[in-house]
């Protein structure tokens, strides 16, 4: 769980206004571009836009990776500069 205070445009969660889980994760996947943003569990974002077969970060900040994989569910695989990785769907976490 994580606490953003300064997310006034959340909307209220069990335990209240703020609060997130991981249950926050999800990938949004734009149908017309193919474009991928990642929303973690404080809100924040990474996004890659599709160049070929390829994502690529969109803002030069962005040093994780996207691949999509195999799975039907269109899971994705995020690679962080750790080398930790993260599978994530649009429906949300792992």
């Amino acid at each position: 769980m994580a606490y953003c205070s300064a997310c006034p445009d959340s909307e209220p969660s069990s335990p209240g206004f703020g609060w997130r889980s991981n249950g926050s994760i999800r990938v949004i996947e734009d149908s017309v571009s193919g474009a991928i943003s990642y929303r973690n569990e404080v809100g924040n974002y990474l996004r890659w836009k599709l160049d070929g077969t390829d994502y690529v970060p969109i803002t030069t900040d962005n040093f994780a990776t996207l691949v999509k994989d195999s799975d039907p569910d269109a899971t994705y695989i995020i690679t962080f500069l750790d080398q930790t990785s993260r599978p994530v769907t649009a429906r949300g976490g792992p």
